[in-house]
């Protein structure tokens, strides 16, 4: 991205930064976000002689306040409607089923992301995972395949 991770860790060690929080904007830990954002930061360090200190931010899936966040959006998108929705999908990013097999965090704190959501609001959450390609076997359920089994169910 314009700008670099690098770029910007440079121009806060230049400005005199001694202290720098890294947080990648994921609230679900994966490898393949988090994980990618942090070993730039910590391969752009790595090239510094005087490097400064550097922290990252945990996941926060579950954190009250992003949960409170996401209720109050949910609930004022639910509150512009007409109608009362049968079913809430919240639909996450979708990754290889090998991510989950190897140990990967992301599938869970998925899905405990949409039970503490559900929770706050009083309702179900329908979880699923989109943004599927390539040959792997993916995330289940997908978004797509879960809005299309709803009509069956009478939704």
């Amino acid at each position: 991205g314009n700008p670099s991770i690098p770029a910007r860790l440079q121009a806060m060690k230049d400005a005199g930064c001694e202290r720098i929080l890294v947080a990648p904007l994921y609230p679900q830990y994966c490898g393949a976000t988090t994980a990618t954002a942090n070993d730039t930061a910590f391969a752009a360090l790595a090239k510094m002689r005087w490097q400064p200190a550097l922290r990252t931010l945990p996941p926060y899936y579950d954190d009250p306040a992003y949960i409170e966040a996401l209720a109050q959006s949910l609930t004022a998108g639910l509150a512009a409607l007409d109608f009362e929705p049968q079913a809430i999908v919240a639909s996450f990013h979708g990754m290889p089923q090998r991510t989950l097999e190897l140990g990967d965090p992301y599938h869970c704190h998925c899905q405990k992301t949409a039970r503490l959501l559900g929770e706050r609001l009083g309702r179900p959450m329908t979880v699923t995972f989109q943004s599927r390609f390539g040959r792997a076997k993916w995330l289940e359920p997908a978004t797509d395949a879960t809005l299309d089994a709803l009509p069956a169910k009478g939704i």
